[in-house]
């Protein structure tokens, strides 16, 4: 071998020594607290040019292999207003499957979280449309394929989560809270709309819907598509829950709050309106319901005797 081609051997086993070498580096330093706290300020400065607005990732880790881990993120609106806060979210995810084309979910964990979402007049303006502008590209083609995405999810937490959503056209203020929320998955298909669960547990949660107006009538209003969504629930818990709803157009104000519910269902389909349980226990329950009798049947958006009518 000449003295050319060995040099050049050389030199590129070196250089090839090098790119091995810092992609090592690399790799050992993104292992590091530093290296991680590197990229959650990376992350916060990307994200804060790219929607002009405050946000905070207090802390990143994660092993590059299934744990990620966020505490302390927080997103504002546009005025400033808090869009979106969580203290902790951890997910235990098959980071390597993703190359194939598969979501391997098999713990997520979502603590002290908060989302507040606002539609104002007369814009019909909701204050996180900002955040699509930013990564969507309106004059993309449309993908019409599926995306061919297999899921295998397996159980999710959440505890102490807030919700709220202000409409100002709809006329509605819906306010939810809830303590603890855990649910155990068998299937899970976005493409095809199917969610299957297992076992689901909700404690200590209150919920809250106010309508303040009437849903404006539609000339020629577009045919009801039929609803897609599959979804199956073998056993539920409900423990200290609250429902309040008040529509102030139907003059109509429902009340429920379970002490304690026990449910199996044999078979839940959304799209023929059927639910089959096999078990329904309640304990320290009351529900309350009031309508103005003046208020024509036509109006009121929660009609008894239909509802009943549909019980099996």
């Amino acid at each position: 071998m000449s003295t050319f081609l060995r040099r050049a051997l050389y030199g590129l086993l070196g250089l090839l020594a090098f790119l091995l070498l810092l992609v090592i580096v690399v790799v050992v330093v993104l292992q590091l607290p530093a290296g991680q706290d590197f990229v959650a300020r990376r992350a916060e400065s990307y994200l804060r040019d790219k929607l002009h607005t405050e946000v905070r990732i207090t802390k990143f880790r994660t092993d590059f292999r299934h744990a990620i881990n966020l505490d302390g993120v927080y997103l504002e609106d546009q005025k400033r207003d808090t869009l979106l806060s969580v203290g902790h979210l951890g997910v235990d995810l098959d980071i390597w499957a993703l190359l194939h084309k598969q979501i391997n979910v098999s713990d997520v964990e979502l603590n002290n979280g908060r989302v507040r979402l606002t539609r104002t007049e007369p814009d019909s303006a909701n204050n996180y449309d900002f955040v699509l502008k930013a990564f969507i590209d309106p004059n993309a083609p449309k993908d019409t394929t599926a995306s061919a995405l297999k899921y295998d999810i397996g159980k999710a937490r959440l505890t102490n989560i807030y919700f709220t959503q202000n409409d100002q056209v709809t006329g509605s203020d819906i306010r939810a809270k809830i303590g603890e929320f855990t649910a155990n998955m068998d299937a899970v298909n976005v493409d095809k709309s199917i969610y299957k669960v297992d076992n689901a547990a909700l404690h200590r949660a209150a919920i809250s819907i106010v309508q303040t107006k009437t849903a404006p009538q539609v000339d020629n209003p577009a045919p009801t598509k039929p609803l897609t969504v599959q979804f199956g629930l073998n056993h539920a818990t409900l423990d200290s829950v609250a429902f309040t709803y008040k529509n102030s157009p139907a003059a109509q104000f429902i009340s429920t709050t379970i002490g304690l519910a026990d449910i199996t269902a044999k078979n839940i389909d959304l799209r023929k309106e059927r639910i089959n349980l096999t078990k329904l226990t309640l304990k320290n329950t009351r529900f309350a319901y009031a309508q103005n009798e003046a208020v024509p049947v036509v109006q009121r958006v929660v009609n008894p005797a239909e509802a009943v009518r549909k019980l099996d």
